[in-house]
């Protein structure tokens, strides 16, 4: 029983743990930090969000634009979109004459 340590008394303070007890509160310096590091967050949280606010606003101004130059726009695309389609298809119409001449 000699060999076990001994428990400390309910009453007996443990000069270890003196933070933990201590009945001061935070120094200045800790308030400091502390709020030099919420703003820093706050300051980065901004930072990384301006991508995001140059995104949504980009997206808002993009529909009166269009809706200017959709004159210009949608016959562009049209004119586009058929001369695609006839290259497209003369290409397809002479592969599949040559197909048919040279299976007979």
């Amino acid at each position: 029983m000699e060999n076990q340590p001994r428990l400390a008394s309910p009453g007996c303070r443990n000069p270890g743990v003196q933070g933990l007890s201590s009945t001061r509160g935070p120094s200045t310096a800790q308030v400091l930090k502390v709020v030099m590091l919420i703003l820093l967050g706050g300051v980065l949280l901004l930072w990384r969000a301006s991508p995001y606010q140059a995104l949504s606003s980009g997206s808002l101004s993009q529909p009166p634009l269009f809706v200017l130059f959709s004159p210009v726009l949608i016959p562009a695309a049209l004119t586009i979109g058929l001369a695609r389609s006839q290259v497209l298809d003369v290409g397809g119409i002479s592969a599949h004459g040559r197909c048919l001449s040279s299976c007979r």
